[in-house]
């Protein structure tokens, strides 16, 4: 064994028999280190809290209430405010909120069709769908206006009841639409029954000569075989 190991035996022979004795330091020491990170744990969620309460609930009341409950029961008011809190925060609420704006913004955009009910842009004043007019010029201003305006944007002129003109025209059209349908179908009806039953009576007028010819044939040849029998 060398020199330096036998210094090492040495020290260790001269100090161990301290740090054994000074067993309750360590084991102090050791408490202190475990109590520091457990008031460390207890500190983040406390402050964990009150920072996304504060995302959540803006300057609230609730906010410093809840910062107190962290603080005093730590890691088990944390499961329990990660469970109950609200799922979107202030500013998710304001982009859903401007999100909605948008799409109500380009809706708004967008007209019904009073004739076919297909949607048509505000800039076109006829469907592209069947050509009916959507849009109609004010009689005063002249500036185009929906069809179901009461007053005119630009002047305020009074349009009366020209939307209940518009809609009762249209449901006329369609009627008269319907009718004129229902009627080529049911005169289209009585023209192929009138062909059938022609063609029936046809078959029959034609059965019925052909029968009669069958018959006076046979008669001819009766008569023709009784004529010569009596020859003979």
């Amino acid at each position: 064994m060398d020199e330096y190991s036998r210094q090492i035996i040495k020290l260790l022979e001269e100090t161990l028999p301290d740090i054994l004795n000074n067993s309750e330091i360590w084991l102090a020491s050791l408490i202190t280190i475990l109590a520091f990170f457990f008031f460390v744990l207890w500190m983040y969620c406390g402050f964990f809290i009150f920072y996304d309460s504060i995302k959540r609930f803006g300057k609230s009341p609730w906010v410093f209430l809840l910062f107190v409950t962290g603080l005093l029961f730590g890691p088990f008011a944390l499961v329990l405010y990660l469970i109950a809190r609200p799922r979107q925060t202030l500013e998710d609420k304001a982009f859903i909120h401007l999100e909605h704006r948008f799409f109500y913004n380009e809706a708004s955009k967008v007209l019904q069709c009073l004739n076919c009910d297909s949607y048509v842009l505000e800039s076109h004043v006829f469907c592209t769908r069947c050509g009916a007019q959507n849009r109609y010029k004010c009689p005063k201003c002249s500036a185009l206006t929906d069809s179901d305006d009461q007053y005119c944007w630009k002047c305020g002129y009074d349009f009366g009841d020209r939307y209940q003109k518009l809609v009762q025209s249209i449901q006329k059209k369609k009627s008269s639409e319907k009718s004129a349908v229902r009627q080529v179908k049911k005169t289209k009806k009585h023209i192929d029954n009138f062909n059938i039953n022609k063609l029936i009576q046809k078959i029959d007028i034609l059965k019925k000569a052909v029968v009669a010819k069958l018959d006076t044939s046979s008669k001819k040849l009766s008569n023709t075989d009784v004529s010569e029998d009596k020859k003979k």
